[in-house]
């Protein structure tokens, strides 16, 4: 069973179910490879199963740990834990164990948010 997938907003949310809404939003180029990241996400059991988009953990503004993925040259994925009580180990997120992300944003490289 793959990775669960929410969401941080309806807008967000529509733009990942609906390629035409991303196609409207990102470009059709972008939304293409949106689309194919997100069926990687459901596909993979943990993050370490994803093998394409770069993934890259970084401290958020909270100093929580997300995670980022390439959509091409000038977009990017952002996503996070999505447990209500997430699996640890020494007081740090064992990603290991995380089964359910929350997509938080979708940035262009510059720095515009969808």
């Amino acid at each position: 069973m793959g990775l669960v997938l929410s969401w941080d907003s309806l807008e967000l949310r529509a733009i990942c179910e609906n390629e035409l809404e991303a196609k409207q939003k990102l470009g059709m180029q972008v939304a293409s490879i949106l689309q194919t990241r997100l069926a990687e996400l459901v596909a993979a059991t943990t993050i370490s199963d994803l093998l394409v988009g770069n993934p890259t953990p970084f401290p958020d503004s909270t100093g929580e740990v997300v995670y980022k993925i390439n959509l091409g040259r000038d977009h990017e994925l952002f996503f996070g834990n999505a447990h209500p009580n997430p699996p640890m180990i020494e007081d740090l997120l064992d990603w290991t164990r995380i089964r359910r992300i929350k997509i938080l944003s979708i940035h262009e490289k510059n720095g515009t948010n969808e």
